[in-house]
């Protein structure tokens, strides 16, 4: 109740005006087709009822989040060869500069986790520029964890810390061996040093352990499915059509 969602917004609305959604299916390619029905045909697992079936359609969107829009274009034009050209695929990926960790205050008889998961950010003060924000935020429903009560303990007597910036947007995502594979070094992106730079000095600073790894991860992956013009890098028009796929 704390937010209006999808389903309640969009999805009961359209529903009645005849959307049927078909869930527990997974796409997995897209065909351009001179069959009748439609230019595309696309192909699912029905995973209710464990059966293949497929679909005909002049217009398919694909809005399947960063990852998985991804896959099924990939694996629709390198694997069963149902789509064509999109030279740009793939490339431009960025992991959004994330990393994030765990300040462990550990102030005995505290519930960090108590009012609004986020709890502001923190700048350090004589920072050099550019400077780095970090967010603190609480791990929802901790005692729900399926983990050791000390642990659970443990966990609501610190933050997680995060922040974000501008990467290199470097990465390129390929098939292989019928799998995501992610080529990005992080080397090449300046925001992850200052990122984990500002983390060690909150440690200092504040005398309690900030845990973060150097190596980043991410739940904000971006890119490979760029907007712009074909010889700018671009795999999608600005009009939202696929470039080479109309």
């Amino acid at each position: 109740g704390a937010k209006s969602t999808l389903d309640v917004c969009y999805l009961a609305p359209a529903i009645k005006q005849g959307l049927v959604v078909r869930d527990l299916c997974e796409v997995l390619a897209i065909t351009r087709t001179s069959e009748p029905g439609g230019r595309y045909r696309v192909d699912f697992v029905d995973h209710g009822r464990g059966a293949k079936e497929a679909l005909a359609a002049d217009n398919v969107i694909v809005a399947a989040g960063t990852m998985n829009t991804l896959r099924i274009l990939l694996h629709s034009r390198d694997t069963h060869g149902g789509l064509q050209g999109m030279p740009n695929l793939g490339k431009r990926f960025s992991g959004n500069g994330d990393m994030r960790g765990f300040w462990d205050l550990n102030e005995l008889g505290t519930d960090l986790t108590a009012g609004l998961p986020g709890k502001g950010g923190i700048v350090l003060r004589n920072a050099p520029e550019p400077r780095v924000a970090v967010g603190r935020s609480s791990p929802p429903s901790i005692d729900s964890y399926p983990i050791p009560k000390a642990l659970r303990e443990r966990l609501k007597r610190g933050h997680i810390v995060s922040s974000m910036g501008i990467d290199a947007m470097d990465g390129v995502i390929a098939l292989k061996n019928g799998k995501l594979d992610i080529d990005f070094d992080p080397e090449n992106s300046p925001i992850y040093g200052r990122i984990y730079d500002t983390m060690a000095e909150m440690s200092r600073l504040s005398g309690r352990k900030v845990h973060v790894s150097r190596r980043p991860s991410t739940v904000h992956p971006t890119g490979g499915a760029c907007v712009g013009e074909f010889d700018k890098g671009g795999v999608i028009g600005a009009n939202g059509e696929v470039h080479d796929n109309p």
